[in-house]
């Protein structure tokens, strides 16, 4: 995945408006009503993942509400499961940093983690809820080409290598024009022997040398590497 636009994450903001801070720092094409209308946008377009965010990319960020209200002095009154909380964040190896309209209107520093979001706004039970690369019209990253589980016959190319098994209909249709690291986040949370052996490992990257896919391969090796000791 490769970022497309970077948001001006130090753009100023004001406590709770949260979208306002996401779309002025996007220069956001569009503007919803509320961070909830903005995800309900994108989960219609299936851009909504969650997965692990990609690594070094900005991506949005929501976390739903089931509490609260505000009476405005009008007599409006907004309740927040309508409203919901958006912010940014930012996967760097193991570690993730978080910015919303609360870091930068001066209430707190960077969260460190989606369960820090979720403590600070834990009066009206905050939970999270997923990640986009767009949000408003504007899209902050996309899927390199060469990184592309392309179509569904790559998809049962991939499960027959590393997952031993045939993919399911939904996981046809789940994974198709899907990053390579969307199958490697996600299906290999599913395998029950993820403790497998050096031996295993070195057999996969073998049998992987011997019948090449399309597919990024060093990204498939790496993984490997990593995770299969």
């Amino acid at each position: 995945m490769e970022q497309v636009y970077t948001p001006l994450i130090d753009t100023k903001a004001f406590p709770a408006m949260c979208l306002q801070y996401v779309d002025d720092a996007g220069n956001a094409p569009q503007r919803s009503t509320t961070a909830k209308a903005a995800y309900d946008k994108e989960k219609k377009a299936k851009r909504i993942s969650l997965s692990e965010l990609p690594d070094k990319i900005w991506v949005v960020v929501w976390f739903s509400f089931s509490k609260g209200s505000y009476t405005y002095p009008n007599g409006d009154t907004i309740y927040y499961k309508d409203a919901w909380h958006i912010a940014f964040a930012r996967r760097n190896g193991k570690n993730i940093e978080i910015h919303d309209s609360e870091v930068h209107s001066g209430s707190r520093q960077p969260y460190v983690a989606f369960e820090a979001v979720e403590a600070w706004f834990g009066a009206y039970d905050a939970k999270y809820v997923g990640w986009s690369t767009h949000c408003d019209g504007r899209e902050y990253a996309k899927l390199k080409e060469n990184n592309m589980i392309k179509n569904t016959n790559h998809v049962k190319i991939l499960f027959r290598q590393f997952l031993n098994r045939e993919p399911t209909a939904a996981e046809l249709k789940d994974y198709a024009s899907k990053d390579i690291e969307y199958f490697l986040n996600k299906a290999y949370k599913v395998r029950t022997d993820l403790r497998a052996t050096i031996k295993e490992r070195d057999a996969l990257k073998q049998q992987l040398a011997e019948k090449p896919v399309t597919i990024n391969k060093t990204v498939v090796i790496d993984y490997l590497n990593k995770n299969l000791k």
